[in-house]
């Protein structure tokens, strides 16, 4: 996963001989939202039930079930700053700076809500290990024909139903569907999906550093919503 150091924006507005712009890169794309004057409101995402039954405690179907709701109402906040900032980016390509501040503010709000949202996720995450393992859970495994099985099915008819209907329930619809296609599309021979991605623990490093990373973010956008800097002279090699 590409470090959130990397995805995070500076917003800069040109001025000189360059046509304003967007100088952002939020979160792996440089997309522009032509829909900038148009507030952007966070999602509600609703965590779907985690029944216990066979082979689930309900200890640990609680744990889940937490764990889930946390990183949704988290990762909702997220993309609530990226489209902010894409909004902002599509003001500044409109040379409206008033209505691109404005964007850039909402983003950085987001951000710090959603790094307060996201810092009690590798608690949860331990927690969830935890209940799984004590319990006796076994781990689910995705086998390589289940995979390619599933990448069939996304190639003919995208995102299956009932996987987009726990997504839209978690926030995720519309445009939004797309790089999850492009997840699932990706190469993966399987394996282990229940336990051991809880165990793993560059994942779970990940998530304190993109909580710390949208907590610095929203506290430089703050500070500075835009940036203002002049075109540099044209510079000519003595010959």
């Amino acid at each position: 996963m590409v470090p959130l150091r990397q995805m995070l924006p500076d917003l800069v507005a040109y001025d000189g001989e360059h046509d304003d712009e967007a100088g952002l890169v939020p979160f792996g794309d440089r997309h522009v939202d032509r829909s900038y004057k148009r507030k952007v409101v966070a999602k509600r995402p609703s965590a779907p039930r985690i029944p216990s039954g066979v082979g689930l405690d309900p200890r640990a179907a609680n744990a889940l079930e937490a764990l889930l709701g946390a990183e949704a109402n988290g990762f909702a906040l997220v993309l609530a700053s990226a489209t902010a900032l894409a909004r902002a980016r599509g003001a500044i390509a409109r040379h409206d700076l008033k209505t691109a501040r404005k964007q850039s503010l909402a983003a950085a709000g987001f951000a710090g809500k959603a790094a307060r949202a996201l810092r009690p996720v590798p608690a949860l995450r331990a927690s969830a290990l935890t209940a799984l393992t004590s319990t006796g859970a076994t781990e689910v495994v995705a086998t390589p024909d289940q995979v390619l099985a599933l990448q069939a099915e996304v190639r003919s008819g995208g995102v299956p139903a009932d996987l987009r209907d726990q997504l839209r329930r978690l926030g995720v619809r519309g445009a939004d569907l797309k790089p999850v296609r492009a997840a699932l599309l990706a190469g993966s021979t399987g394996g282990p999906t229940l336990i051991a991605p809880l165990a793993d623990a560059a994942r779970t490093r990940n998530l304190r550093s993109m909580a710390t990373e949208l907590a610095r973010f929203s506290r430089a956008a703050r500070r500075a919503p835009i940036s203002r800097s002049r075109a540099l002279p044209n510079r000519y090699r003595p010959r």
